[in-house]
């Protein structure tokens, strides 16, 4: 559905985003300033096995995309409004099983800059909100030409690939892997040379967020990079409690288009309480990023 249907019609837009379905998020509310979307909560999207609440990816990707929409509301849904950068502060932990809703308002900076305010709070208790959320925005003509299919023909590339498969799995980032559903829901991955972990995140239309370019979804990319950093920092004591993010911003620096996806991360500071960890994305060529993240991990 094209975005300029969204004025008339933004229920079935959001539900032609096909990340957006995947996870549940629908509209709440759509006034002259704000947009509100919710969240459910859902088994598939915990973060941890036993924990019943969202995982940080899926709360990202709700922010993310109502954040996006006030940008699209904004410029009155002509052209599109792709994320630059997104940062996300979390205030408190989520009460177990509960809906989360996210609300934002969009200021036009300048004629190609859109910032956007959002709040994440619980289903009736928006006076105690679960997190902040600033995303910034920029504004393409409309009539810019669809993205072309990324093809992988560099040999040097190839055999990248090829000795990734070769390389051992590590137990510790795969165990964590699979007690989160959050992750297994992505489809995330993790291969292991020594000291650094890859992590990849397979091409699938479940975490596509523009159907035309087709793209992924800048929350599921913001998710997916934020779990690379967790299952980083929980490798190195596997000994200590499951880390959580204090906060993330993503640079989002090129589409990401419909194949696989990989992440590295590296530890800037390793502190006793904080780890300090910078995660870094790309698809077809690791000299080109498609995003790059700082996240703040609670040891």
């Amino acid at each position: 559905m094209p975005l300029s249907a969204a004025r008339h019609d933004l229920s079935s837009h959001i539900a032609h985003i096909k990340h957006c379905k995947l996870l549940g998020i629908g509209l709440r509310e759509n006034s002259a300033d704000s947009i509100v979307l919710a969240l459910p909560y859902a088994p598939s999207a915990a973060g941890v096995t036993g924990s019943d609440t969202l995982s940080g990816g899926a709360l990202l990707a709700l922010m993310d995309t109502v954040c996006g929409l006030t940008s699209a509301k904004k410029l009155n849904y002509e052209g599109i409004a792709p994320t630059l950068n997104i940062t996300i502060d979390y205030v408190q932990a989520q009460s177990p099983g509960s809906k989360l809703l996210g609300i934002a308002t969009t200021y036009q900076i300048n004629q190609t800059t859109l910032l956007s305010r959002g709040i994440c709070y619980e289903e009736n208790n928006k006076e105690s909100p679960i997190a902040f959320c600033s995303g910034t925005f920029i504004k393409i003509d409309p009539g810019i030409s669809k993205a072309k299919p990324l093809q992988i023909d560099n040999p040097d590339y190839i055999q990248f690939l090829d000795t990734l498969k070769t390389l051992p799995y590590d137990k510790a980032i795969t165990s964590l892997i699979s007690q989160s559903p959050y992750a297994q829901l992505l489809g995330i991955q993790a291969r292991r040379d020594q000291s650094q972990a890859l992590f990849i995140l397979p091409a699938g239309e479940h975490i596509l967020g523009n159907n035309s370019l087709p793209a992924l979804h800048g929350g599921c990319i913001a998710g997916f990079m934020e779990h690379a950093a967790l299952l980083q920092a929980w490798s190195l004591d596997t000994s200590k409690t499951i880390p959580t993010a204090i906060n993330s911003s993503i640079d989002f620096l090129r589409p990401a288009c419909l194949v696989d996806s990989y992440a590295t991360c590296q530890i800037m500071r390793r502190g006793r309480k904080v780890t300090n960890i910078n995660v870094s994305m790309w698809q077809t060529d690791t000299s080109k990023r498609v995003a790059s993240a700082s996240i703040n991990v609670l040891n």
